[in-house]
């Protein structure tokens, strides 16, 4: 079970300020949003869980921000609602950094690195805007698949792969403007 549940009825909630830990169980997380919207998750650090921040449901107009997600053995956010903002995060040390299955949500200004396998996977996932993030020195800094997005002023390096994709097709429907990309 979740450290913290947010359901429909605490649509509204803050949750800051808080150390979240002990969310080990295979499908657990330290944090779970489901079907609430309109909430804050602030200043948290966010640390030994399964999954960090599990976003899911009718989950809608979420506001996570200046938050340490770090060292959960699973994903920092995993992503499965849509109309949220991420922002200024450091997100690190996990499996994955943040890892998308929804669709029109804003990542921006996050510290992604030193993740085991992903930075950011986006998966059958549209119109998600990647903007000023510095996303570095993991396995996969972006990996998509079945998606299209955006991407604007990201700093993307030291990764094995800087931008990835299994079907190298869709890079062609992939935006990018005004980054920095190494180590492709």
């Amino acid at each position: 079970k979740p450290v913290f549940t947010i359901n429909l009825n605490g649509s509204g909630s803050t949750v800051k300020g808080f150390t979240i830990t002990g969310g080990t169980s295979f499908t657990s997380s330290g944090i779970r949003l489901n079907s609430a919207s309109n909430c804050t998750i602030q200043s948290n650090k966010i640390t030994g869980n399964r999954i960090g921040l599990y976003i899911s449901g009718l989950s809608t107009n979420n506001n996570i921000f200046n938050n340490y997600i770090q060292n959960n053995t699973g994903n920092g956010i995993l992503l499965y609602s849509k109309n949220n903002t991420i922002t200024g995060n450091n997100i690190s040390n996990n499996y994955a950094g943040i890892w998308i299955y929804s669709r029109d949500n804003l990542i921006s200004r996050n510290i992604v690195s030193n993740n085991r396998g992903f930075g950011i996977y986006i998966e059958g996932s549209n119109n998600n805007y990647l903007y000023g993030n510095t996303i570095s020195n993991n396995n996969y800094g972006v990996y998509f698949f079945e998606s299209n997005f955006e991407m604007h002023f990201n700093q993307i390096f030291g990764n094995q792969y800087g931008v990835y994709s299994d079907l190298a097709g869709f890079l062609n429907a992939l935006k990018l403007a005004g980054k920095k990309i190494e180590d492709i």
